[in-house]
């Protein structure tokens, strides 16, 4: 039970840093820092591909739908209504 609660601790810290990383960059810094893992992750990525592969299309899914919804903010911001299909 004592592995569990320092588990719990561990993940606790490391979503603060992530709140923390949130704040800090801006959107610009923080997609060249995700493209910059993928890069060098990319031998790890290709290995585990057959198995994580419905899981790496679900965020890639998710992450596309974030950056139109930041990009339609971002238009509308500028008073530019973006344009839908």
């Amino acid at each position: 039970m004592r592995e569990l609660k320092t588990l719990r601790e561990g993940w606790d810290e490391v979503a603060r840093e992530e709140r923390r990383s949130a704040a800090q960059f801006t959107i610009e810094q923080s997609v060249s820092i995700y493209l910059a893992l993928c890069r060098d992750m990319a031998p790890q990525m290709e290995e585990t591909e057959e198995i994580f592969r419905r899981d790496r299309e679900a965020y890639l899914t998710e992450l596309q739908s974030r950056l139109r919804r930041l990009n339609d903010f971002r238009q509308q911001q500028n008073g530019n209504l973006p344009k839908r299909a």
